[in-house]
């Protein structure tokens, strides 16, 4: 019997989605194996929109990477790198600091700007 979308087992018993197999091998097609490894942005762009629609399904971002053939931490900072989101900056300060207000409407005000660095730093 035959499957439209036809899986891989892998190693330890776990199967891999042909897709898996499909960015596996873009990511084959930058080299060898080896720690500081450089990918292509067309090539990261790919597995985080895979990574992304598979962990929506359900599955966890570890299994992801190892299917695709990337550490987890690797696959992690590239989901992370995509997920600034734009916020607004008053462009007329106030006397009472920096105004900062989300996409989503939430709105903080009063901000030095340290404290606007450590918001930035605690949210990435």
């Amino acid at each position: 019997m035959t499957h439209a979308n036809p899986a891989l087992r892998l190693p330890g018993g776990a199967w891999m989605a042909s897709s898996d197999e499909s960015i596996r091998q873009q990511i084959e097609s930058c080299g060898p194996l080896r720690r500081g490894r450089r990918f292509t942005s067309e090539v990261r762009e790919e597995v985080v929109a895979h990574a992304r629609a598979a962990t929506a399904r359900g599955r966890s971002r570890a299994s992801v990477a190892k299917a695709v053939g990337i550490r987890d931490q690797t696959l992690a900072r590239w989901l992370r790198a995509g997920a600034f989101v734009p916020v607004e900056i008053d462009a007329q300060p106030t006397a009472g600091g920096i105004v900062v207000t989300s996409p989503s409407g939430w709105r903080v005000e009063g901000l030095k700007l340290e404290q606007l660095a450590e918001l930035l730093r605690r949210a990435s």
